[in-house]
């Protein structure tokens, strides 16, 4: 049966060259004492930006849809490879360490035989099909009519951003952060305030724009606060004088549904979103010290019997 051999689903490849621990920490360059890069020191893992916000979003949803998804994948199988893997997960015991393994890895392929990560792997390759776009490259041979016409919607609806920067990684030394944001805009009009918006923070997405707003804010506004990187050096550059920390885009395009619509992202919200996330962290590293053992205090002379105390007359 597929679904129990050893082979992990399909992944969702994203073109990204920067050195990464297994769980998707970048490895960073360290600052050295004289505050230039130090090239000989160990590299520091630095947490994906788009992670910080994911801890004030409610994780209901998600883990609801995850679970339907599930579902839905076993429905795929027929009832003989059922019934295998059935057969497999009640010899498994979830609160060990291997078998649990196991079982993310077959819960992985059936959210993948539902479907669960079609979006995300169209959404990938949607990010690809825009940047050759804003490079003016022209779009793969293979690229569909649909996907062209996707493309040209992407094109109208950001024809007043000029693009200055495509996927260029950040850091952010004093709260261990980095990301590489989709674009880099500059625009010559107001923003929501009435103030010369300047350069922007954008990034696209082809999900649901409903679900994970803080998460996006929180993302875009460590972006804007960040230093341009190069992974190779790891000389750190400032981001334009005028980027925009109060105001990011967020392109929202839709495969195949004749929808692109640009938002202003409020980077306020998001970058409250951050320090709270930050405190998050700080208890986080504080969780094994929260449990202490009781001990009985040791009693004096416990092998002698207690004298007893004469009544009052």
């Amino acid at each position: 049966m597929a679904l129990l051999t050893k082979n992990k689903p399909a992944p969702v490849v994203v073109e990204d060259d920067l050195p990464r621990h297994t769980d998707g920490r970048g490895k960073i360059i360290p600052i050295g004492k004289d505050g230039s890069p130090d090239l000989k020191a160990k590299l520091k893992l630095y947490s994906r930006w788009s992670k910080w916000g994911e801890s004030i979003e409610s994780r209901e949803g998600l883990e609801l849809w995850n679970k339907r998804t599930v579902l839905i994948g076993a429905g795929q199988l027929s009832d003989p490879a059922l019934q295998e893997l059935l057969a497999t997960t009640r010899q498994l015991d979830p609160s060990e360490r291997d078998d649990k393994k196991t079982l993310d890895e077959l819960a992985d392929k059936l959210i993948d035989a539902g479907g669960g990560y079609t979006k995300q792997r169209r959404g990938t390759h949607y990010h690809k099909l825009s940047e050759a776009m804003d490079r003016g490259e022209e779009l793969p041979v293979a690229t569909t009519p649909q996907e062209r016409l996707d493309m040209a919607r992407l094109k109208v609806s950001t024809m007043h951003l000029e693009t200055r920067g495509i996927e260029q990684y950040v850091v952010h030394d004093e709260l261990k952060a980095c990301g590489r944001f989709d674009r880099l805009y500059f625009y010559d009009g107001p923003d929501p305030d009435g103030e010369p918006a300047g350069h922007l923070i954008g990034d696209l997405k082809t999900g649901n724009v409903a679900y994970g707003t803080i998460k996006n804010a929180a993302q875009i506004a460590g972006y804007s606060r960040s230093k341009l990187y190069d992974k190779e050096t790891g000389v750190r550059t400032d981001m334009p004088a005028d980027l925009n920390q109060r105001w990011g885009v967020i392109m929202h395009l839709v495969p195949g549904e004749d929808y692109c619509q640009v938002y202003w992202v409020d980077l306020t919200i998001g970058w409250m979103a951050v320090e709270h996330g930050a405190q998050q962290r700080a208890l986080r590293r504080l969780a094994r010290k929260v449990l202490r053992p009781f001990l009985m205090p040791q009693l004096a002379n416990v092998s002698e019997p207690l004298e007893e105390e004469e009544e009052d007359e």
